[in-house]
């Protein structure tokens, strides 16, 4: 009834309204336990006399990862994001409508064959369509999962301009974006979900299935780059930030703090959100947990964070390089163990009492996914975060699980809901709960590329960043 009355009440109220209207609300309440939210969305479009067109209704559950002060009261009407982060009044707003102008010619770095070097050329690039933003690149994180593309170990339409960890400043919007604008800051988000598959309406926004069944394109399933030569480029994970400007969704568009600089920004896009996740939305990590984390690259560094964070005790970081070590010691590892000269799994067991409440594996392969199921504990939890070359496989007993009662899953984005984490993390960074600044320790232009992912296999510690 609340709702009709409130839909008559609109039909009255702009029944000579000269121009379109798009308007939509959000319903959130809280569940019994208090720890969760609901949401009914619906949107409209009002095109002048009495009619209104109901664009959409339906329930979504919102995970409890939403923090409580997001919905203080029982019953908000919220206007604005699918996910939004808090409620607010509702209003009626006009659409918004950008225009851009023309194609712009941008520098890029171009992939056109596996196990080759990057292309730093000139491409086109399309003015946003409707929903999407256009991105001034501000900083590019320099990832191992660009490295799997580049060497065939993972398989994306080639030519591609990779980069999928970024951030940078909005320089125009399509038409009806209204969770941005040209001016913000914002992280780059390389699951920029749909909102209505069932994954999203399922409240896992970073498992979007309309985001992979349209891999390396925009939601409409086209390119918004091309090559000189006229070739569509792939957009990887819809970002493609290997460019000094980029064509994202608008949900893609996180909010970023201006206290934080872009190669910071850049990391917690990737790295520093699925690693930190892994520990503290996947796993969920408790006060005097014992953890092991299996690789001390970019990601792995940001699980020793995350367990730190959470409150384990002990953490014992694993890895076959020194440098990576002493390093690691820097985010949160209490001990380490260089499982070139130890018995790893035997070393965790002496350190943990008897095995891990907890072994993340960071480093993506199998071999190290059977390390941290035998590093475990009874009841204990592996937590598969490094992403694996495609057909590599993990020899483990089934035995092992049941008599253990051991649990072997995964976690991707750190199971983060990227609109609501992101900022959550920006500000542990910026309270100095998550030290990210630390972790850039080197920084490139784009020129440089293919030097950048050259660094990866040396003894470089912490994280690359290309710098526009």
């Amino acid at each position: 009834m609340a709702f009709a009355r409130f839909w008559a009440r609109t039909r009255a109220r702009f029944s000579v309204a000269p121009i379109p209207i798009r308007f939509s609300f959000r319903m959130l309440s809280r569940n019994a336990a208090g720890d969760s939210i609901e949401m009914m969305s619906a949107s409209f479009l009002w095109r002048g006399g009495k009619k209104i067109v109901l664009r959409r209704l339906r329930w979504v559950a919102m995970a409890d990862s939403i923090e409580r002060r997001a919905c203080p009261g029982v019953l908000k009407w919220c206007p604005g994001s699918r996910f939004p982060r808090a409620p607010i009044s509702a209003k009626l707003r006009r659409a918004d409508t950008f225009t851009t102008g023309d194609h712009m010619r941008v520098t890029a770095a171009v992939l056109y064959d596996v196990n080759k070097a990057y292309s730093v050329e000139t491409v086109e690039l399309d003015p946003p369509k409707r929903g999407e933003v256009l991105i001034k690149v501000g900083a590019a994180g320099v990832c191992r999962s660009d490295l799997h593309f580049q060497k065939g170990e993972a398989t994306i339409a080639l030519p591609a301009v990779l980069g999928h960890e970024g951030a940078g400043t909005v320089q125009a919007v399509g038409e009806g974006v209204t969770m941005t604008k040209p001016g913000d800051r914002v992280i780059l988000s390389f699951v920029p979900n749909c909102g209505h598959c069932h994954s999203c309406e399922s409240g896992r926004p970073h498992l979007c299935d309309e985001h992979a069944r349209t891999t390396g394109k925009l939601y409409d399933n086209t390119s918004r780059l091309h090559t000189e030569a006229g070739q569509d480029c792939a957009h990887m994970g819809k970002v493609a930030c290997f460019a000094e400007y980029a064509v994202v969704p608008e949900m893609g568009c996180v909010p970023a703090p201006a206290s934080l600089d872009f190669p910071q920004l850049a990391l917690i896009g990737c790295s520093v959100t699925t690693g930190v996740g892994a520990a503290v939305f996947n796993a969920r990590v408790q006060p005097g947990d014992s953890v092991a984390v299996i690789g001390c690259g970019g990601v792995g560094l940001n699980v020793l964070q995350g367990a730190r964070l959470a409150g384990a005790t002990t953490i014992v970081a694993v890895d076959v390089k020194d440098t990576a070590l002493a390093f690691a010691k820097k985010f949160g590892a209490t001990d380490t163990v260089n499982a070139r000269t130890e018995n790893a799994v035997a070393r965790v067991q002496a350190l943990t009492g008897g095995g891990a409440h907890f072994a993340f594996e960071a480093y993506g392969s199998g071999a190290t996914t059977r390390m941290a199921v035998d590093m475990l504990r009874k009841r204990g939890t592996a937590v598969i975060v490094g992403i694996a070359p495609a057909g590599d496989t993990a020899a483990i007993e089934p035995v092992v699980l049941t008599r253990g009662e051991k649990t072997l899953t995964g976690t991707y984005y750190g199971s983060a809901h990227p609109r609501q984490d992101m900022p959550r993390i920006a500000d542990w960074v910026e309270r100095g709960r998550l030290d990210v600044a630390s972790l850039v320790t080197r920084r490139y232009a784009l020129a440089d590329i293919n030097r950048a992912y050259e660094d990866i296999d040396t003894d470089a510690v912490g994280r690359g960043v290309i710098v526009f």
